[in-house]
């Protein structure tokens, strides 16, 4: 879906989690902020497969209201990106 700014912006509410991810070949690097950009996790790191992501998973589900089968349904896209 293609959205402006402004149309992106107006989507994050109080109970928005952003994940900010440095995507790299071997290992990926987390970190999660509130809808105001406040800090909520230190940075946290995973490795490019299948078992990283779902430590990925579960520490993010420990962050948030999601559970792990709800988040569980990322892993699939994510495999898709790495081309695993």
């Amino acid at each position: 879906m293609n959205f402006t700014q402004n149309e992106k912006i107006s989507q994050v509410s109080d109970e928005t989690l952003v994940i900010g991810i440095d995507i790299t070949s071997e290992t990926q690097y987390a970190r999660a902020f509130d809808f105001r950009g406040i800090e909520v996790s230190k940075v946290f790191k995973f490795d490019s497969n299948a078992t990283g992501f779902q430590n990925f998973l579960k520490r993010i589900s420990d962050l948030s209201s999601l559970n792990i089968s709800e988040l569980n349904n990322c892993l699939m896209v994510y495999l898709e990106i790495l081309q695993l």
